[in-house]
């Protein structure tokens, strides 16, 4: 069973200063068990109070289960239709058959989206279960504020690039303010909080290394490249609270946030991604899927497969490249084609900064398949097959719309 967690919110909920500082500066994690309901509503403010939140709203439903049944819940992810799996699988985003991805959760908590709920291991540690507690609520209060993730997400996730951007952001926001929340252990003037947040949070530099690690392993499988992701999320909401700027973490959900390379460079724009679309024929007997939209990301985590970084300071260069990428990508079209027998064919078209300067594109690594490049100041168009012929021919098609 779970035992009582440190949680004590000074003036009743805070709702008058004590020690003439702001009634949520006074909020600390005192000790409370979180079955109880009054634990849960006083969880509730406390995270409410770090986020800017209204304290005296309703606190999530809370749910206990048993270890197994949380993992029977939670413990597998869904894959994507067949031909989405051969397409990412000629990208290097997809797995081989034979390599083993799959990871074990942690039994601990999370905020369930479908059943808009915080979900509990009854039997979890106190200290391994506390911190995902106060991330699954903060999540909750951003679920009541948008109306409901599901329905937000379903509405504004029309792209891969989009449904990944608004995951990272939703829960990297409450990975955020759940940390946050954690570490107000005292009471204390919000500079001085701001100060320490900064200091024990480290803008999340060792979660951010653990994206560029998985990113560029052989058992990198991009459903749990999206379990990692957030931390782009958790950077930027660090970013506006350690500048006073809630506006702007609350604007990425309203607009909301139209690319992984927004969220990553922590900077909206005005400006919509690029949707290139030079014109081709497809080979003879192929057919085209709906086009996508795959992101800077998934580009950069395409770049960590074909052309690995490599140096004496791998962390710096990697995380160059991460941000590189994000700066300088515009828009991409990822068009993934079938023929008869299911065989794919990949043609991704990518629109880059013109005021940025651009490395050249090298395969340094064999990819699955056979590809072609073509490149230009300002645009860059990968085509890839399992057949020399077919790739030859969709290039020349491209090239002749560039004739034209």
């Amino acid at each position: 069973m779970l035992r009582p967690l440190t949680l004590t919110i000074c003036s009743a909920l805070g709702l008058t200063a004590c020690g003439g500082l702001e009634p949520c500066e006074e909020s600390v994690l005192p000790t409370c068990d979180p079955r109880d309901a009054d634990c849960q509503r006083d969880l509730h403010a406390h995270v409410a109070c770090v986020r800017g939140g209204d304290l005296a709203s309703e606190p999530p439903a809370f749910e206990f289960v048993s270890k197994d049944e949380y993992m029977a819940r939670y413990n597998s992810l869904p894959s994507p239709a067949e031909d989405t799996m051969e397409c990412l699988g000629l990208t290097s985003l997809w797995p081989h058959e034979y390599v083993q991805t799959f990871e074990n959760i942690d039994a601990t908590a999370r905020f369930d989206v479908e059943r808009r709920q915080v979900v509990v291991v009854d039997s979890a540690d106190p200290e391994d279960v506390q911190i995902p507690i106060l991330r699954a609520i903060a999540q909750a209060q951003r679920d009541v504020e948008l109306g409901g993730f599901v329905e937000w997400r379903a509405e504004h996730g029309l792209t891969s690039d989009q449904a990944d951007v608004l995951d990272a952001l939703f829960f990297g926001e409450g990975w955020f303010f759940g940390d946050a929340a954690a570490l107000k252990t005292q009471a204390e003037p919000a500079e001085d909080f701001h100060k320490r947040v900064a200091r024990e949070l480290k803008d999340y530099e060792p979660a951010e290394r653990e994206l560029f690690q998985y990113a560029r392993s052989w058992r990198f499988d991009y459903r749990y490249v999206d379990l990692r992701l957030p931390v782009a999320g958790a950077r930027f909401a660090l970013k506006n609270f350690l500048a006073d700027n809630p506006g702007a973490t609350d604007e990425a959900f309203t607009r909301p946030v139209a690319s992984t390379a927004e969220l990553i460079r922590r900077r909206l724009t005005d400006t919509p991604p690029a949707a290139p679309n030079t014109p081709y024929e497809l080979p003879p007997g192929y057919g085209l899927r709906a086009p996508d939209r795959l992101g800077a990301a998934m580009y950069f985590n395409f770049l960590m497969h074909v052309d690995p970084v490599d140096g004496d300071n791998l962390d710096f260069a990697e995380r160059e490249r991460y941000f590189d990428v994000a700066g300088r990508w515009m828009g991409d079209r990822f068009d993934c084609a079938r023929d008869g027998a299911g065989t794919p064919l990949i043609v991704w078209e990518f629109a880059f900064d013109p005021g940025v300067e651009l490395e050249l594109f090298e395969m340094t690594r064999n990819a699955p398949g056979e590809w072609q490049v073509l490149e230009n100041e300002v645009s860059l168009i990968l085509v890839g097959g399992y057949s020399d012929e077919v790739v030859a021919q969709v290039i020349a098609s491209l090239e002749a719309s560039f004739m034209m």
